[in-house]
């Protein structure tokens, strides 16, 4: 018997009609997969989220259930799905340390002395406001806040509405407490990442009261940190496309970037790609990406940096919002420019084109700012800037590039697991019969090369000819179960730039 029958023996003598399935030859083309994504989510006390294994997030309604109302993770997950739901969404819940102290913002209101005067009655002295009604545009954590007060309001009687205001957003990471006109801001979080960003009259055109100031300052920063290497050890096998994380502290960099490095080795071939955002001036930035001295920051193919700089809008939506973004796109080559981050409020000052460059050397990606106030992007990038002995290298310059590179690689595993999944290794030449389950150098080259056509038709590879020409495969000459094989695909291109030189005549 030639062909190679799995189910129906050779020694079977009692006859009979019998057909067995045989797949190998179903799957045409390459298959679409499902990417997967994983939050490390900021998780309360009050979350049921898991930390010794990661969760499927079903919905967004789960987001509070799981991390706990106004919590860091509760902010990232919906984050993510306002950006997008076709990525599949999994978390991991990042608990506060037991040691620790939440951050602090004061916001402090004040009325104008000439609307103010003192009179006394049977109680005393008592102050009598003449401020007009208006309404105090505030921003906490890049949610605005409107608060609305009546005429012949003082400024306890104001910081009192705001924090009523506040407390009427529980989905924010903070508390509000008064006392006169101070309105305390408290972190919900025992984590220095739990920054509170409060501002007042941000938007175009907006201004405060008439009659009316407000100073927001932070009093305190909070102190803490996650514990990376506990969460990465807890994540086992299982393969994430995405991982978003909630800072850009040189402790969580260095730890996922290692860890992503690791997941894309050869025999893990599990790669993704780790999203986190930077925050502060441009030279915060800067230091963040290349490192305080230029030269030290991470150096990771796996690593994708977002500017947030001085939006009020948290880093960690920031990053939620890229990694929705970039999960969602079918095409792993084509550029994500000029895409829109949702739910990111844009600096009021946004960088301009030789700063934003300046970012892109750093190894930081650039977004810029449309005439409507969105946030787009301009260019992703990896922080890999130079190889093993130093030197600059632009392999990985670009996000597109991993992200094609894991596809290819996955599409040669599916294909030759599908199609080949319990074959004989013969030699070329060798006169198998008909039917065999037996696979050859050449025949594997074929399939190569059709995997290659069917990569052309989807727009990212092309030079046909050099990949046959420098395609090799052979048996291993120590190991005569292992094919060993060299391929060379030529990756499109992204049209980012283009050069005219307009050599006009009159």
């Amino acid at each position: 018997m030639t062909i190679s029958f799995t189910q129906i023996p050779d020694s079977l003598r009692t006859g009979g009609v019998f057909v067995e399935f045989d797949a190998s030859r179903a799957v045409s083309g390459t298959p679409a997969r499902v990417h997967r994504a994983l939050i490390v989510a900021p998780t309360l006390d009050s979350g049921v989220l898991a930390s010794d294994a990661p969760s499927r997030v079903i919905s967004t309604g789960d987001a509070d259930r799981l991390c706990g109302v106004g919590s860091i993770g509760s902010q990232m997950i919906r984050a993510f799905r306002a950006q997008s739901t076709v990525p599949e969404l999994w978390a991991i819940a990042a608990r506060d340390p037991t040691e620790g102290s939440e951050p602090i913002t004061a916001i402090t209101v004040a009325v104008e002395a000439q609307y103010l005067s003192t009179e006394t009655t049977e109680k005393g002295e008592v102050t009598v406001s003449t401020l007009p009604a208006g309404t105090l545009p505030l921003y906490v954590g890049g949610v605005r806040i409107p608060v609305s007060f009546g005429e012949g309001k003082t400024a306890d009687q104001i910081a009192s509405l705001v924090a009523q205001a506040i407390a009427d957003h529980p989905e924010l990471p903070v508390t509000a407490e008064v006392s006169e006109a101070v309105v305390t801001l408290k972190g919900r979080h025992r984590l220095a990442i739990c920054q509170l960003d409060a501002r007042a009259a941000m938007g175009d055109g907006e201004k405060l009261p008439t009659g009316v100031s407000i100073e927001c300052e932070i009093s305190s920063e909070g102190a803490g940190e996650i514990d990376h290497a506990a969460l990465i050890a807890a994540l086992g096998d299982k393969r994430f496309h995405s991982v978003v994380l909630p800072d850009s502290g040189a402790a969580t960099l260095k730890a996922w970037g290692a860890e992503m490095v690791r997941r894309g080795t050869a025999l893990e071939a599990s790669g993704g790609v780790a999203f986190a955002a930077v925050t502060g001036s441009l030279g915060d930035m800067l230091a963040v990406g290349a490192g305080p001295d230029g030269d030290s920051g991470p150096n990771c193919e796996r690593l994708c940096l977002v500017p947030a700089g001085l939006s009020p809008t948290p880093p960690w939506i920031w990053a939620s919002a890229l990694a929705a973004l970039d999960g969602a796109e079918n095409d792993p080559l084509r550029p994500r420019r000029t895409l829109q981050l949702v739910g990111c409020v844009a600096p009021q000052k946004p960088l301009t084109r030789d700063e934003r460059n300046q970012l892109l050397w750093a190894a930081v990606s650039s977004v810029t700012v449309d005439a409507g106030g969105a946030v787009r992007v301009e260019r992703l990038v990896t922080t890999y800037r130079s190889n093993a002995l130093g030197t600059q290298d632009t392999s990985y310059l670009d996000l597109t590039t991993i992200r094609t590179l894991d596809r290819l690689r996955d599409d040669i595993v599916d294909r030759f697991q599908l199609r080949y999944p319990r074959h004989k290794l013969a030699k070329d030449g060798t006169l198998f019969g008909p039917g065999q389950a037996v696979i050859t150098p050449a025949l594997a080259r074929a399939e190569l090369i059709q995997l290659f056509g069917e990569w052309e038709t989807q727009g990212l590879t092309q030079s046909r000819a050099q990949f046959e020409k420098e395609l090799f495969v052979e048996i291993n000459a120590g190991d005569p179960h292992r094919l060993d094989t060299n391929l060379s695909p030529h990756l499109l291109g992204k049209f980012l730039t283009g050069a005219f030189l307009l050599s006009f005549r009159l």
